[in-house]
């Protein structure tokens, strides 16, 4: 019997995997509902800054249609660059998409998937383009053929047409075989950071030129001085007209049935995902030193650090993280041994890392910059 998934159900499964953006998760969640209901309305545009989750989310949709064998027909999905849609000649060619994932399928169902099989694969498809921010109409005020031309091809299949495919695994009576693809069946996700969008905004607003505001944050370094900075909201202040002058056209826009913005990942998110994401730089490290029968020891107020360091880069998101974090752990995955970091406990090894070693290696690496 078919299980029953709820949105709540959807998020809870999410929100474990993408860490400090629920509201986002809230609203993928329902889309996730829209699309294995068979409902129309679920396409979403993911705006955020780099490193803020959206190729998490990305992946994570992924893992949420293989961990339910109910879900079987629905786990056909493709990532791609919405760039990469254009050829060398600068055509637009949809088929990529499809040919994509024929052979996803190849991989999830087998080389020898039947006809039947891989058209309710591709129909019941998840297809995420990601820098669709890329894509733009015009660039530095002027037009940008292969952004128009992008933006015109995916309004095809993001209203819902019906597109003939030809796979190259089927032939009958030495004819290439043909299948149609509902695209109206499918869910489209497009993502990226919008930076053109973010300066534009914070332009108008800095020069007084928009009611809209930024805000305020405080923050102590590491001597007790207070510093104040002016950061933007996006996800409060974006409004559509923005998107439409940024060069792309109200129709590609219309077609997205939510716009959702991604916000700046606060230190206790930063925290929770080095500690628990399977791609985190902590994870890596203690696998490196695993392998030399060593366990990686992060003091919490070494994590604090590096994480309170990380949040002030919060255009990076996430990934500013690694630079401190592997500022410091790559110096020592040479020779581990003749650092004096090592200690045994309960017949273990432990290589621990605490705030002061933190302070103490990246001084010396700012020094030598």
């Amino acid at each position: 019997m078919e299980k029953t998934f709820t949105p709540i159900d959807i998020f809870n499964y999410l929100a474990a995997q993408v860490i400090g953006q629920n509201d986002v998760i809230k609203t993928i969640s329902v889309a996730l509902y829209t699309h294995i209901h068979h409902l129309r309305g679920a396409n979403i545009l993911l705006i955020g800054n780099s490193g803020t989750g959206k190729t998490s989310t990305m992946k994570a949709i992924q893992r949420f249609y293989d961990h339910d064998p109910s879900l079987e027909k629905f786990k056909g999905m493709a990532i791609m660059n919405a760039n990469t849609l254009v050829d060398e000649d600068g055509e637009v060619r949809l088929s990529k998409i499809f040919r994509t994932l024929e052979n996803n399928a190849r991989i999830a169902l087998g080389e020898h998937v039947a006809p039947e099989a891989l058209h309710a694969f591709m129909e019941n498809a998840t297809v995420c383009f990601d820098e669709v921010d890329k894509i733009p109409s015009r660039i530095q005020g002027k037009a940008n053929v292969t952004g128009i031309t992008i933006q015109q091809a995916l309004l095809t299949i993001l209203e819902g047409e019906k597109i003939v495919y030809q796979p190259v695994l089927f032939k009958r009576d030495g004819q290439p075989y043909s299948i149609t693809v509902d695209t109206g069946k499918m869910l489209f996700i497009c993502g990226g950071a919008f930076e053109e969008v973010y300066e534009t905004i914070f332009s108008q607003i800095v020069n007084k030129k928009d009611d809209r505001k930024l805000r305020e944050e405080s923050y102590f370094d590491f001597d007790g001085k207070m510093h104040r900075v002016f950061k933007l909201d996006l996800k409060q202040n974006i409004r559509l007209n923005d998107l439409f002058a940024c060069g792309f056209q109200p129709q590609f826009v219309s077609r997205f049935g939510a716009i959702a913005v991604l916000e700046d990942l606060k230190q206790q998110d930063l925290k929770e995902i080095m500690r628990i994401t399977p791609d985190s730089p902590l994870r890596y490290a203690c696998d490196y030193f695993k392998s030399m029968d060593i366990e990686l020891d992060l003091t919490e107020d070494a994590l604090d650090m590096i994480t309170e360091v990380a949040a002030k880069g919060s255009r990076i998101g996430a990934r500013a993280m690694r630079e401190p974090f592997n500022k410091v752990v790559d110096a020592l995955k040479y020779d581990p041994f003749s650092a004096g970091l090592i200690v045994e406990r309960d017949g273990k090894r432990l290589l621990v890392i605490d705030k002061s070693t933190i302070m103490k290696r990246l001084s010396a690496t700012t020094t030598r910059l």
